[in-house]
């Protein structure tokens, strides 16, 4: 019995040893490494590139990695034809004059104006919850007189931020729910 005990204390403190003795890579090499692996790869364009360029992310067509040295100088179809309509000498559209929103445009206003007023709405929400359990601090306190005025009017003051708090949570489950419709995110 006793040399099966230490033949099982030896294989613990040897697979103790082991894994301590046994090293993997650095994490600097291995940034190293991803950084290097990295450098050869294409630009990714993201949604605000293709608005900057004025196409749609259907407009761009996609490049592997192995084809981005080739045509790191013509970057979208629309780009390429642009640049030789300038050259040409064809007139571009006026900046000054006022561009029509897009649907996307409209539809991100339109949530960010909700968002807004979702946040107001819920900063009413919280401040009212504030004030209330404040006021219900004070109302807690009885060292005070318990029939005085003051306590009279802060019971009156508790009905009426009752009141606001019911309004403030109306407002914002009306605002909660149109965001719903409009299917904005939350």
């Amino acid at each position: 019995m006793r040399g099966w005990l230490q033949a099982a204390a030896l294989a613990a403190a040897a697979s103790l040893v082991v894994p301590a003795g046994v090293s993997g890579q650095s994490l600097g090499d291995a940034a190293a490494r991803e950084k290097e692996r990295r450098k050869g790869k294409a630009k990714t364009y993201s949604e605000e590139d293709l608005r900057r360029a004025g196409g749609s992310a259907s407009s761009f067509e996609t490049t592997p990695p192995d084809e981005s040295a080739a045509t790191e100088g013509a970057t979208t179809p629309e780009g390429a034809a642009a640049e030789g309509a300038a050259a040409e000498g064809s007139t571009k559209p006026e900046t000054g004059a006022p561009k029509e929103k897009g649907e996307d445009e409209q539809r991100a206003a339109q949530e960010k104006e909700w968002r807004e007023r979702l946040k107001k709405s819920e900063d009413d929400v919280n401040y009212v919850i504030a004030d209330i359990e404040k006021l219900q601090k004070s109302l807690s306190d009885l060292t005070g007189n318990y029939y005085s005025a003051s306590r009279t009017n802060m019971l009156n003051r508790m009905d009426e931020l009752k009141k606001k708090l019911a309004t403030a949570q109306e407002t914002l489950a009306n605002v909660q729910e149109e965001g719903r419709r409009n299917r904005f995110r939350s």
